[in-house]
């Protein structure tokens, strides 16, 4: 008898720590869904004129990536680089197209300030609005480009 009540009151203690898990992984799965949802009206913004930044502090050193649409589909990406150690300052402009299917956006820099590259510098967006700013969320490292005129209103 003692022994049956143990094991009832065990398995409920289970089901009652595996309930809280099970609550906790929900909310942190709904947060992530909110943050990947995709607005539907996204799709028709025109990119001409939008700017986007990204910025990164690694080591005391800054980072500084400004991507400018215009017309046409061309786009120039400007790389920053700030060394607060060395006070280096080293800068590189790249031009190049960019496509846009739906809220996917592919970007091909082709040019490094005039020069043809051998191999075009590529990084592949989807096009997101997180808190009522649009933002650019780059695939392959999940780096997020904030527009700097929807950032302003903020």
């Amino acid at each position: 008898m003692k022994r049956t009540l143990a094991i009832v009151i065990l398995l409920f203690c289970f089901i009652g720590a595996n309930a809280q898990r099970l609550g906790k992984i929900n909310e942190r799965l709904e947060n992530l869904e909110k943050n990947r949802k995709i607005d539907k009206t996204i799709i028709d913004i025109n990119l001409s004129g939008k700017k986007f930044v990204w910025v990164k502090n690694i080591n005391k050193v800054v980072y500084k990536n400004v991507i400018n649409f215009s017309d046409d589909n061309k786009i120039t990406l400007i790389e920053l680089t700030d060394d607060k150690q060395t006070d280096a300052k080293t800068s590189k402009l790249y031009t190049g197209d960019a496509i846009k299917r739906d809220y996917h956006i592919s970007v091909r820099a082709d040019k490094l300030e005039g020069k043809i590259l051998d191999l075009p510098y590529t990084l592949n967006f989807i096009l997101q609005k997180r808190e009522g700013v649009l933002c650019l969320v780059n695939i392959s490292n999940n780096d997020v480009w904030i527009d700097i005129d929807s950032s302003k209103k903020y």
